[in-house]
């Protein structure tokens, strides 16, 4: 996405170069959620209304459509620097935003692949090694580049710039994956959303601590254990809408992301029970639409019945 001006203008030419960042990376991100080639694994083929098998069709197109939400979404705020031009988000009085909803749907898919891989690695030594590979190398490099836009972009940010704490902050954010080299206050101060890099990399940490937490649940074998993940995505969803209820915003929730994460553990865990249906389906759509404009009634029903319908 390029915003084109009539006349040069500094402040238009940094965010054409933050949105075609953000879009970039928010594409890239797909990989980073999980195995984009085909995946298969040992049980049968899937019956034509379960879920019973590791193989998921239209797996690609579905993180394509979600991807492209989170860059529409994205693409508003870096605009006008608020949701309040977006459809959903008016339409859910403010509690819910198209790119909200696809990541949400991005940890659903991971739940389901990364329990998969967990059984497929056979120990805790190689699924933790191809966690690791999985996001370590992709976030290193999508950090750098960010450094590299702002330092080339951003003139403010290079008047500003203190060599030695930016070092240490990015130093740091490759370690644990943190957000300290990405949020700069000087840089591309003319955007309409200053001070932000690659706003797209906060959710991999909480990526990564679902991985962590599939691993613990793993070795001590409550995933060979279903109903104990099916009493905890029970419990997920309780905190998760204590929050809502409490804060009357979701995204602020810590137990958002491992609520769908967990619900996608179960949905594969499951796979063989899930009746998947075009009736189901509709139930689940009547829900969010009935639901939408009554907040926070949407948000709460989003974790069960939107991964239905996804």
């Amino acid at each position: 996405m390029i915003l084109r001006a009539s006349q040069p203008d500094p402040s238009a030419h940094s965010l054409a170069v933050q949105l075609n960042w953000d879009a970039a990376t928010t594409l890239a991100a797909v990989k980073l959620v999980g195995n984009l080639q085909n995946i298969r694994y040992d049980d049968a083929c899937m019956a034509p209304r379960r879920l019973n098998s590791g193989h998921f069709p239209n797996l690609n197109a579905v993180r394509l459509s979600l991807a492209l939400l989170v860059v529409l979404s994205h693409s508003v705020v870096l605009c006008w620097g608020a949701n309040d031009r977006e459809f959903l988000f008016r339409g859910s009085n403010g509690y819910e935003s198209f790119g909200s909803i696809a990541v949400d749907g991005f940890f659903l898919i991971s739940g389901m692949l990364i329990t998969a891989s967990w059984f497929r690695c056979g120990s805790l030594r190689v699924f933790l090694y191809r966690r690791i590979l999985r996001i370590y190398p992709g976030y290193i490099l999508a950090l750098l580049f960010g450094a590299g836009v702002a330092l080339c972009f951003s003139p403010e940010f290079r008047l500003h710039l203190d060599v030695i704490s930016y070092a240490w902050d990015l130093a740091r954010d490759t370690v644990v994956l943190g957000m300290s080299s990405v949020s700069q206050p000087a840089a591309f101060q003319h955007n309409p959303f200053p001070g932000v890099l690659n706003g797209s990399l906060w959710t991999i940490n909480h990526e990564f601590q679902c991985y962590l937490l599939v691993a613990f649940l793993g070795f001590f074998s409550f995933l060979d254990r279903r109903k104990s993940v099916l009493f905890a995505s029970v419990l997920f969803w309780m905190l998760y809408a204590r929050d809502v209820l409490h804060s009357h915003h979701p995204e602020l929730s810590d137990f958002r992301f491992v609520c769908f994460f967990v619900i996608g553990m179960v949905a594969w865990l499951y796979r063989d029970k899930l009746v998947l249906s075009t009736r189901g389906a509709a139930i689940a759509g009547v829900i969010l639409l009935a639901t939408l404009r009554f907040s926070p009634w949407f948000s709460l029903a989003l974790p069960l019945a939107g991964s239905y319908l996804l």
